[in-house]
């Protein structure tokens, strides 16, 4: 007789360790999904803000003081290429035209001064004039390069 309380208490005890088990499963579940969630808000909340910094540049005309501005706030990230009147000929070997200038995250911290900036553009661009810009966006929407030509 003995026995069977045993089996019995046994059993209880299984069956209340499976239904906590299962219950803790599936807070962890919940808990994925909630972080999922909570992160895929947060990269649009990021791509909004990158949109609302950036969209001035998207195929609208700028002044050398706004490229100036634009360099310096990026910071190679992203690709600032900034080509003189009129697309040069040479190409790499992807087809792509070879900017003649280029502001990467390998950039010197020294070609992202605002005063070497401004000096910069007034030597090869002159004084005053305006510029054509366009963005390039990834497949995710993210911005890659901020395309800059002078009109």
């Amino acid at each position: 007789m003995n026995e069977w309380a045993q089996y019995i208490w046994i059993a209880t005890s299984l069956l209340a360790a499976s239904i906590i088990i299962g219950l803790v499963s599936l807070l962890v579940t919940f808990g994925r999904e909630y972080a999922a969630v909570q992160q895929e808000e947060q990269n649009s909340i990021a791509i909004m803000k990158e949109y609302r910094k950036y969209n001035q540049y998207d195929g609208t005309t700028v002044y050398s003081q706004d490229v100036v501005t634009l360099i310096a706030e990026s910071r190679g990230i992203p690709i600032i290429e900034l080509f003189k009147k009129g697309r040069p000929l040479g190409r790499d070997i992807n087809g792509k035209y070879i900017p003649d200038f280029l502001w990467d995250s390998s950039s010197s911290k020294e070609s992202f001064s605002p005063t070497y900036l401004s000096t910069l553009l007034a030597s090869e661009f002159g004084e005053s004039g305006t510029f054509t810009s366009k963005i390039i966006k990834g497949k995710n929407g993210e911005i890659l390069i901020i395309d800059i030509e002078r009109d």
